[in-house]
């Protein structure tokens, strides 16, 4: 847009043919930026208008400086209305997130309390064992299969409203909450591969007398599955700890118990090897499950509280 303060002269009238007299021209001084600072929008037009008088036509040229009040008046009408609008958005957020939190965590301990009554099998335990309690505990077992199709859905869902959560909350700790995006879909696809070589032991028990090789190898699969999903629990536990933090939405001692806690699966992830071959490392990384349930739980019931 030419600048206006070279060329003073906004409105310019011709010489009338009719009365021979030139018009003053009018020089009003328009200061940009003062209009800048009232967000003005400043519009510069050419036309051409006519006027007709005694039969005869007058063309005038003149240049038209507009000033969009009603535009700038809407946006800031928009502008006003936009805080009530985003605080009632952020509230029913957290009130969702919440809740899918404590879903998630009674879905989860309702899943390990069925897998310890009766108790299952560690993998260090003889397949003879490890047939026998898949072949006896068939129910059992298919609700235990529907529950971890329900934990990857509500884990997803979990991490997705706490990113957006964030991000509504201005936007700190945003990178933590997108690796605990990155971290809880990866969690989740391991415990669907976890979840699937489970079901096709459970299967293969109903209908074997003695445990086979193939029924062994699965076995071993399934373990080391499990074992390799360790680590994105713990980044999940992690970046969804941070990210909380940042934003102001849970309590220092809550970052310090998400850190730690996720600390705990990473590190007996790294002997996936020894765990899918039955080591007791894998109950350091049940350590950090049973922290992420409580963080959950704490966590989701601050934010329901809003």
């Amino acid at each position: 847009m030419p600048s206006l303060s070279a060329r003073p002269s906004v409105w310019r009238s011709t010489r009338s043919s009719l009365s021979g007299v030139e018009a003053p021209a009018a020089r009003p001084r328009i200061c940009l930026h003062a209009a800048a600072s009232f967000n003005l929008f400043l519009t510069v037009r050419t036309s051409y208008d006519y006027q007709t008088a005694n039969d005869r036509t007058v063309y005038c040229y003149r240049r038209v400086v507009t000033c969009d009040w009603k535009k700038d008046r809407s946006v800031k009408m928009n502008e006003a209305a936009t805080p009530t609008a985003t605080e009632a958005g952020r509230v029913s957020t957290e009130r969702t997130a919440g809740v899918i939190a404590i879903a998630y965590a009674a879905s989860m301990i309702v899943q390990n309390v069925l897998f310890a009554f009766p108790t299952a099998p560690n993998y260090s335990d003889p397949l003879d064992i490890v047939l026998a309690y898949h072949a006896q505990n068939q129910r059992t077992l298919a609700v235990t299969s529907g529950l971890e199709a329900m934990n990857m859905v509500l884990l997803l869902l979990f991490v997705t409203a706490l990113h957006g959560l964030v991000e509504r909350r201005g936007g700190m700790g945003t990178g933590w909450s997108r690796l605990a995006v990155a971290a809880g879909s990866t969690l989740a696809a391991l415990s669907a591969l976890t979840i699937a070589t489970h079901i096709a032991v459970v299967l293969a028990a109903a209908g074997l007398a003695e445990p086979t090789p193939a029924f062994g190898l699965m076995w071993q699969l399934h373990a080391a599955t499990f074992a390799l999903s360790l680590p994105a629990l713990g980044a999940t536990f992690i970046g969804a700890a941070l990210a909380t933090h940042a934003s102001g939405l849970t309590r220092p001692w809550q970052r310090l118990f998400g850190v730690a806690g996720g600390s705990l699966p990473i590190l007996a992830g790294i002997g996936n090897l020894a765990i899918a071959g039955g080591s007791p490392l894998l109950f350091i990384g049940v350590l950090g499950l049973a922290m992420w349930l409580v963080w959950l739980i704490v966590t989701g019931l601050r934010l329901f509280r809003g």
